[in-house]
């Protein structure tokens, strides 16, 4: 299960707890911090809701695919011919959040990892491979379909850039 990380406290937790430490952090950087802090707030709420939807969706998705039943189902990557890594499923909406498809996140992954070296997707089910990069994409596609149409999400969508462009500390 997602569990929203701890980082979206510690502002406000430092404030509480280590008014020293506070003090001597420059006033343009604490009155940013401050700002953003309930913007924060909102996008840790949203991701907590987002993200068991994201699950749910990847349960439908699969049960349909399987005649009700969720099998053991992973997505391994494959880079230059050999096993490199299971993909999470955390993947599927952070491609979506970032307004890729899934190919262009994965490109981007393997790119950053092991430049210029091919990938592929091998669906699995238990211990039986059952599609490839192509039936991988059109699962990713269902779910990116669905998050197109939830406002959580499209909410979450939204703020990620205004918090990025309230963290800047120019």
């Amino acid at each position: 299960m997602y569990t929203n990380s701890p980082s979206h406290d510690v502002w406000t937790s430092l404030k509480r707890t280590q008014l020293r430490l506070v003090a001597r952090i420059p006033e343009h950087i604490t009155s940013k911090l401050d700002a953003a802090e309930p913007l924060v707030d909102r996008i840790g709420l949203l991701s907590k809701k987002m993200f068991p939807k994201v699950y749910a969706k990847i349960g439908e998705v699969v049960r349909e695919l399987h005649r009700g039943d969720w099998p053991n189902t992973n997505l391994r990557l494959m880079v230059a011919g050999g096993f490199s890594d299971y993909v999470n499923w955390n993947n599927v909406g952070i491609s979506w959040l970032a307004r890729k498809t899934f190919r262009e996140h994965m490109n981007d992954f393997v790119t950053n990892r092991s430049p210029g070296d091919t990938w592929e997707i091998e669906l699995w089910v238990d211990t039986n491979r059952v599609g490839g990069t192509k039936e991988a994409e059109d699962i990713v596609s269902k779910i990116h379909d669905f998050l197109d149409k939830d406002k959580d999400a499209t909410e979450l969508r939204e703020l990620l850039p205004k918090l990025a462009e309230q963290a800047e500390l120019n």
